[in-house]
């Protein structure tokens, strides 16, 4: 069964959550890492000298925060975030500044769910900016970016759909292997779901992105997988939001399913070393010493002694 991870960071949720709702709040700085050589920076601070440790400052750190900045991720971001947003500190994207003391307590859990969505409405943006403009019969032109180096993303929209192509590359070559096979029946289930986007996965570039970019050699070791959103995935600004969400961590659900897959493997081969231990055990011939004579059994049952001189 496949299994889609959160897509919010579970120890950011954690803390954030503990600052939030903390009765006395306390001086607090945690560092958290994520997918995508993302980092987190929480901390709180006082407003002023002899004031509690009501401000809370959230940073993020995005290798490809660039990329999609320039593809709408500041734009979906001061629409989120409004005047929560601040000007960042040396080694950060984006931050933000929350006053703990002046938000209601009825609004906390909200204020929670959507600062640990953070990094996936920056990764997100993009996506949105060209399902929006599918949703309102606009044609945008093709852009790329890549949320992790081994994994470049290609949109390339079309009149009547928008097609998001990702070019997959891993390290290790077992773990390609696996990777292939994942994805061959991954777009393979899509046939169990008529009404889903249109997905294929190839070794060599689709067409897409070869008009689009002029790419026609493979650049990973593991190949492309194509989705094809039509209007009718898009249409309202909530099936906007999830796909979107679903698509800023597809290489995490990869990595994910991979290491499931991996972590499964294992196990089987254990089981079966288990198996053939039991089995060579049962094999061994049994011996009867009783420091002057030896009896010895043959297959068939047969006992020979060898008595001593």
């Amino acid at each position: 069964m496949l299994t889609s991870p959160e897509t919010s960071n579970r120890i950011l949720e954690e803390t954030v959550e503990s600052i939030v709702n903390a009765e006395k709040r306390v001086s607090t700085e945690v560092k958290i890492c994520d997918f995508d050589k993302a980092q987190f920076w929480v901390r709180t601070t006082k407003p002023s000298s002899d004031g509690a440790h009501d401000i809370l400052l959230v940073s993020l750190a995005l290798p490809a925060y660039k990329e999609v900045a320039a593809l709408g991720a500041d734009e979906y971001l001061k629409l989120t975030y409004g005047d929560l947003l601040v000007t960042p500190d040396d080694g950060s994207d984006v931050m933000l500044r929350m006053d703990l003391a002046s938000i209601p307590e009825k609004h906390r859990q909200d204020l929670i769910s959507v600062v640990c969505r953070l990094k996936e409405k920056i990764a997100g943006a993009p996506f949105k900016k060209y399902f929006t403009a599918l949703a309102e019969k606009k044609t945008l032109s093709p852009a790329t970016f890549s949320l992790h180096v081994d994994c470049p993303v290609y949109i390339v929209p079309k009149n009547d759909r928008v097609v998001i192509v990702f070019s997959l590359n891993v390290r290790e070559r077992s773990d390609a292997v696996v990777t292939s096979v994942f994805l061959t029946e991954f777009a393979e289930a899509r046939r169990k779901v008529p009404a889903g986007p249109i997905v294929t996965f190839t070794a060599m570039p689709p067409k897409e992105i070869q008009d689009a970019f002029n790419i026609t050699e493979a650049k990973g070791n593991v190949g492309f997988i194509s989705f094809a959103m039509l209007p009718s995935h898009v249409d309202s600004p909530a099936k906007i939001e999830a796909a979107a969400a679903i698509f800023s961590g597809f290489r995490t659900y990869v990595q994910y399913h991979i290491k499931c897959s991996k972590a499964y493997f294992h196990s089987r081969m254990r089981a079966r070393v288990t198996s053939l231990l039991k089995i060579l055990n049962r094999a061994k011939n049994e011996e009867f010493d009783d420091g002057k004579e030896k009896k010895k059994k043959t297959f068939s049952g047969r006992t020979f002694e060898q008595k001593s001189a």
